[in-house]
Order: structure tokens, then C-alpha cells, then sequence
């Protein structure tokens, strides 16, 4: 009971008459009489304009049943003599002694036709001429199961029997500057109940509705969670008082001069008393929405974050609308959803599953579907499954995430991905089906009669080369420019200059066997999930020098320096003459004071590094983190580094970030480039060191160049007075250029 409404019935409450009870004969009972009044009231509603304020329900009927919900001989339904007054009236009538009854209170809008009743017991929703956005349709029931012991004064709270159904859009201020306003609204509902059993709150019927065009609450904002959307269309659902009902919905929205824009939402809940907030970027985006439920008009209090792509309804919902969205949970498919011809839509799996119980394909493609990300899409089992299905004119892309299909009712194989005169690309993922039939794995396959096309730049296929095409029509399938590698069960592709590897052998092998050289760059592709070490010198086997490019998709660790030599006072991993580029890698570096790769170049991009890593030549990191937590240890040491840049790097020590010196042993001519880089001291400059230490000899000419950097933390430097940079051994202008935000200061 909600005790904040009941103190504002209370206070609302009329005067109560002076009642007594009389030796009266009624009807067919004898028995004392007993006056009862009921301080009747329609509560207000989330909104201060109109929309759910309960201000139009002004005219009351109520009805006296007996305790069985029977109707009593002569007591029929009747009209209040007067209009609720600021939603709130009172009810008298007399009734017997030590009798019980179930008494109906209903309020509508006056004059209402939509609501059919002979007598209160059951009400009948005429949906025939419903308007989209008809507050005037709000309605009011309470149903009191009273036993009388002696005079009555009781409050009833009036509750609606509806869910609230509102379409809101986020994206209007953008839509209008298109010229797109929307003025009318239309919404489609299927199965919706149509009678109401009002003593015992149950719903009868399933029937299609159609809310028919009509202007948009454009008075009103709808608000959810504290952020405000647009009205496109509100709606009042009959619903059961227990559980949920479920609808699919369409809605359609009219500009002046624009075609119109639609929504379809499938198997959208809804729940008496309930709002459900269809919500998103619906005009710029349509596919872009959420469902939210939220309970209690009068307060909202509890939201039921029903997102949009948890369900197979709601991934229908995409895929019917066209857009973006990701999985936020695994979805189960009793049936195939489809992609209509003319709709495009990019689905991210976003570490979540698509599992098909049905006997078909999980997904069928007329129009355009893009999927990415991590995830899976099982086609399922036990019919003539797939997991994708292309059709005439369709198109499929895949950048990733794991595509299977089970065995057929024969215990034979299915197809994985199959275009039906559709066309595929596939740019990565791993696919596969569990079963062979008659020596094939229809990994990919064409429709003989109408095969479209397939052309893979990527990917990984069990116990299918997709070189070999298709079993019937053969050919290739690989795109011009790439090849195919078996690796283990797996025929692994990539471009031509790309040798993937499955373990610390085949990386050996690649980076040192013949074939490569300094003038014929390779690049190396390491499988997920993996760890990997550089050993010394390994690039340089042969007598080779080689320029070797390692990528990985941020999983892999690669260790720099385990496999070493001790040398100059560190561990050295000697690549003379090499160049080695490291991508998308979590590199391991040392804990020493000169722990470094010595190579002629060195390129770092979207790297994380952890622990200290010393440079001796040309080295370039972009959109890397380091990750140093030794006491007053630098992240970086340049030691005779001939040109180092830094850009949109982050660097997160305790005390030191960049150190570069020994200009004078390695290079006369020392360059350090700081671009767009976040330095972190943890320790808020407890090591007293700045961000930057540079110079410390005067045989050799340092320039240090500084550009947009935010420096966090960090002592003032030696010298300099600065928390960004220290001149190590006071440094003379004619030996150290500094130069910050294009300003020289040195």
C-alpha cells in the first residue's frame, strides 16, 4: 500500500456524515442497516500537464455485488450524481448488517462510449475508433470486498487497469534540423485483451488494434531515468491486475512533406498499472531503442531495464527496423529471424550468443547485415540447420565472432554460412560444423542453381579451406591477394605477406627461416590468447637482418626479455640490424636499469608495456599505456635513442615516466618528441623527479620537443622548476633545445 498516497487521500477527504445504524427491512434480507461512505479519489499521475494527471476521469459509476461477485436484484450500476471534483468525490449507500459484498467503483471521461458495460462485473474495451494519443481514454477502477459490521467510512484508491504504452525519441532537436517534425502518430498492437472481469482483475479476448493517426502530445516530455524524450505517441493498454502481457508493436510517425518514419518493436511487455517506454534515437536511428518498464504512475520509483537486443523479440525488433545495436544478453531462438530487403543493420555480439532451437536457419538475409565483435551464432541441430542463410540480393558481412552448426535429423552435416544468389564477405571470425557429409564440411556453400558470392579476407575454418570454394561449383573463395595456411585443424587466412602462427615454434620459424630478409618484410600473426618470447638475436639467424611486424588483437602477451643476454649492465636482447613493429601486443619488459631490444627501429602501436624498458636506436610508440609500478624506476630509458616519439601515449608510474641520456657513447644528435601524451605519477611526486629527464652529457646535442601532454602529479624537476621536464647536469642551451607547445624555453 502506498502509504505517501493514502496521507493525500486522507487529507482530500470529504466531511463524513453522522451515521446510525436502523431496524430497517431491505430487499429480500432482514437485517440492521448501515450506512456506508467511501471517500472515492483518482490519484494524480507522473505528469503536471495532461498526460496521465487523471484530470480527465471525471465521471464515476459504481455498482454493489455480493461476496460471490453475483449481481443483487435491483441494485444495478449506477452513475455518481455529480463529477469528480479535482479527483476526488463521496459515495453513500446503505447496506445490511453482517453482510458481505464486493462493491465496483469505475471513472472514465465523461460521456465516454469506448467502455461497454451492462453492469460493472465486466467492461468491454471498443477499440474501433481508438485514436493514437487519447488521454480521454484514461479510466479508473477499484474494486472494495467489505464485510459490515456497523457504519462504513473507508477511502478507496482508484488504480488504472491499463499499462501506459509511450514512444519517445531523443534525437528530435537533430531530426527537426532535417526538416523532420513529426505532427501524427499511428500505433499497430497485436493480440491485445479486450474485456475486463473487474472483481477478479482478470483480462479476456486478443484482439488486433490499430491506434489510429492523431496528433502527438506535443505539450509534453516524457521523462525516463532522470533524461527527457519527446512524445511520438502515448497509448492506454488493458491489462491483467496479475502478470504481464506481451504485444508486438508498430508504430508509424508523420512529418509535413517527409515520409513517414517506423518503428517495430516485437513482444514488448506490458503490466497494469505500468508504464513501458519504447525509447532511443527512433528518428535518426530506429533500431536504436530501449524498453523500460516502470511501475506506479504516481511515484515510478522501480525501473525493469528490459533492453532492446536480450531477446529474440528484440533482435527482431533490429533487424525488422534497421540500425545499430549489440547483444546485452544471450538470445534463444525458437524460429528464424530475418533481415526484410531494403533494411541494413549492423549487429555487435559483444561477447554474447545467438543459439537457435528451431529446425531451420537462425538468421535469413534479403537486405544487409553487418555482424562484429566477439560472440557466437549457433545455427542449432536436428533439421536442415544453418546458422546464416543469404537469400537473392542479400548481403552479409563478418568481421567477427564464432559462427557453428550442428548435425541434421540424419546425423549428417549442415551448412554454416550459405548464400542462396546473396553475396558474403568475410573478414574475420572462426567458423565450423560438427559433422562432415560424405567427406565435406559445408563450412561455406552456394546454392548451385543460384550461388551469389563469398569472397574471405579473414578468418578461421575447421576442417574447411575456403581456397577449395564451393564442393559442387568449386573455385576459390579467397579474396585476390590472400592466402590460406592449415594450422593444426584450421585453414587460417590472411594477406599474402602475413604468416599466421599457432605456437612459439612457428614464430621461430617465420621470423628466421629463409625466405625473409630486411628488403622482404614480413608480418606475423599471433593467435589469441597466447604468449609468446623473443629470444636473442633470433631475427638475425643466417646472417639476415629482417623487418619483422608482430600483431596481435590485444590478448597476447609478447616477452621482450626473459630470453636475453647479460650485457652492458642489463639484459639485452640483440636484433642488430632488424627492424621489429609490435601492434595490439601486452609486452613484458625488464625490471633492471638497462633492459632493453637493441634493433635498428623499433614501432610500438596500441601496445601496453609493463615494467621498464630501455631503447638504443630509432623507436616510435603510438597509442600505447605503461604500466611501471617499480619505485622510482622510469618507464622509458633512451639510451643513445637517435629519434624517440611519443604520441597519444599514457604513461602511469610511481615517480618517473621518461629519461633520456648517453648522447654522447651512441649519438652526437639525440631527439625525444612528446605529442598528445597523459604522464600519471602515482606517488604525486613523492620521488621528487618531473615527467621528463633529459641530457647528461656535453658532448652531444639533445632537442626535446613538447606538445598538448597533461602532466598529473610529479615533482618539480632539477633546474627547471618545472614538473614537466629536468635538465640533468644544468644542461647549457647550446647542448639542450627545449621546446613546449611551440614556445622554446631552453
Amino acid at each position: 500500500m502506498n502509504k505517501k498516497l493514502l496521507k493525500s487521500f486522507a487529507a482530500a477527504a470529504m466531511s463524513v456524515l453522522a451515521i446510525a445504524c436502523a431496524k430497517e427491512q431491505v430487499g429480500p434480507v432482514d437485517g440492521e442497516i448501515c450506512e456506508a461512505t467511501f471517500d472515492v479519489a483518482v490519484p494524480g499521475g507522473i505528469s503536471t500537464k495532461t498526460i496521465a494527471d487523471g484530470t480527465t476521469a471525471k465521471e464515476l459509476w459504481y455498482q454493489v455485488f455480493d461476496k460471490d461477485g453475483n449481481v443483487i436484484a435491483g441494485l444495478g450500476k449506477t452513475k455518481h450524481e455529480s463529477l469528480l471534483s479535482d479527483r476526488q468525490t463521496s459515495v453513500s449507500m446503505q447496506l445490511v448488517k453482517d453482510q458481505t459484498y464486493n462493491i465496483v467503483f469505475w471513472a472514465q471521461s465523461e460521456g465516454q462510449t469506448c467502455y461497454k458495460f451492462d453492469d460493472l462485473s465486466q467492461i468491454t474495451v471498443d477499440y474501433a475508433a481508438a485514436k493514437a494519443n487519447e488521454e480521454s481514454r484514461d479510466a479508473f477502477l477499484a474494486v472494495k470486498n467489505i464485510t459490515v459490521n456497523g457504519p462504513i467510512n473507508e477511502t478507496v484508491e482508484m488504480k488504472r487497469p491499463f499499462a501506459q504504452l509511450n514512444i519517445g525519441t531523443a534525437d528530435a532537436a537533430i531530426a527537426a534540423k532535417a526538416g523532420v517534425v513529426i505532427k501524427t502518430s499511428k500505433v499497430e498492437m497485436k493480440g491485445l485483451p479486450n474485456v475486463l472481469n473487474t472483481i477478479n482483475g482478470t483480462t479476456d479476448g486478443a484482439v488486433d488494434v490499430t491506434f489510429a493517426d492523431n496528433a502527438v502530445p506535443s505539450t509534453e516530455v516524457l521523462s525516463v531515468n532522470g533524461k527527457e524524450y519527446t512524445y511520438l505517441a502515448m497509448n492506454y493498454i488493458l491489462a491483467p491486475a496479475e502478470g504481464k502481457e506481451i504485444s508486438d508493436v508498430k508504430a508509424t510517425f508523420t512529418a509535413e512533406g517527409k515520409d513517414p518514419v517506423s518503428l517495430s518493436a516485437f513482444s514488448v511487455p506490458f503490466q497494469r498499472n505500468y508504464r513501458t517506454n519504447i525509447i532511443g534515437n527512433i528518428l535518426t536511428n530506429s533500431a536504436d531503442f530501449n524498453v523500460i518498464v516502470v511501475p506506479d504512475f504516481e511515484d515510478g520509483d522501480k525501473v525493469y531495464d528490459l533492453d532492446n537486443i536480450n531477446s529474440a523479440g528484440a533482435l527482431a525488433a533490429l533487424f525488422a527496423n534497421g540500425g545499430s545495436g549489440k547483444l546485452t544478453g544471450d538470445v534463444e531462438l525458437t524460429e528464424m529471424i530475418s533481415v526484410p530487403a531494403g533494411k541494413e543493420v549492423v549487429l555487435n555480439l559483444n561477447g554474447k550468443s545467438i543459439k537457435n532451437t528451431g529446425r531451420s536457419e537462425a538468421i535469413r538475409i534479403n537486405g544487409t547485415l553487418k555482424i562484429e565483435g566477439d560472440g557466437t551464432v549457433d545455427g542449432g541441430e536436428g533439421g536442415n540447420n544453418k546458422a546464416v542463410l543469404v537469400a537473392n540480393g542479400g548481403e552479409l558481412v563478418i568481421n567477427g565472432g564464432t559462427f557453428t552448426v550442428g548435425r541434421d535429423a540424419d546425423n549428417a552435416g549442415n551448412t554454416c554460412i550459405e548464400t542462396w544468389g546473396g553475396n558474403v564477405e568475410i573478414y574475420g571470425g572462426c567458423f565450423r560444423t560438427d559433422v562432415d557429409w560424405h567427406g565435406w564440411y559445408y563450412v561455406l556453400n552456394q546454392k548451385n542453381q543460384q550461388p551469389g558470392t563469398i569472397t574471405v579476407y579473414g578468418g578461421r575454418f575447421e576442417k574447411y579451406n575456403p581456397a577449395d570454394g564451393d564442393d559442387n561449383l568449386h573455385g576459390t573463395f579467397l579474396a585476390p591477394g590472400y592466402k590460406s595456411t592449415k594450422i593444426g585443424d584450421y585453414y587460417v587466412v590472411t594477406k599474402e605477406d602475413v604468416t599466421p602462427v599457432a605456437d612459439q615454434e612457428g614464430m621461430n620459424t617465420a621470423i628466421s627461416g629463409e625466405g625473409t630478409s630486411k628488403d622482404k618484410p614480413i608480418t606475423v600473426e599471433l593467435p589469441s590468447n597466447t604468449t609468446f618470447t623473443l629470444d636473442n638475436g633470433i631475427a638475425n639467424e643466417g646472417d639476415k637482418s629482417r623487418n619483422i611486424t608482430f600483431v596481435g588483437d590485444g590478448t597476447q602477451t609478447f616477452d621482450v626479455i626473459t630470453n636475453t643476454v647479460t650485457a652492458e649492465g642489463g639484459q639485452m636482447n640483440y636484433q642488430r640490424g632488424s627492424s621489429f613493429t609490435f601492434k595490439n601486443l601486452n609486452i613484458k619488459a625488464g625490471e633492471g636499469d638497462f633492459d632493453g631490444v637493441v634493433c635498428d627501429e623499433l614501432v610500438f602501436e596500441n601496445c601496453t608495456i609493463t615494467g621498464k624498458l630501455t631503447l638504443f636506436g630509432k623507436a616510435t610508440f603510438v597509442n600505447c599505456v605503461f604500466e611501471n609500478t617499480m619505485a622510482n624506476q622510469y618507464s622509458i630509458w633512451t639510451w643513445g635513442g637517435t629519434d624517440v616519439k611519443f604520441d597519444k601515449c599514457t604513461f602511469n608510474t610511481n615517480g618517473k615516466a621518461i629519461l633520456l641520456y648517453g648522447g654522447a657513447t651512441k649519438a652526437k644528435l639525440t631527439n625525444l618528441i612528446v605529442t598528445d601524451c597523459t604522464l600519471n605519477d602515482r606517488k604525486n611526486g613523492a620521488a621528487g623527479k618531473a615527467a621528463i629527464e633529459i641530457g647528461n652529457d656535453y658532448n652531444a646535442t639533445y632537442n626535446l620537443t613538447i606538445s598538448n601532454c597533461v602532466i598529473n602529479g610529479f615533482a618539480e624537476g632539477k633546474n627547471t622548476g618545472s614538473k614537466t621536464w629536468a635538465n640533468k647536469n644544468s644542461m647549457d642551451a647550446a647542448h639542450l633545445s627545449v621546446t613546449i607547445n611551440g614556445a622554446k624555453i631552453h
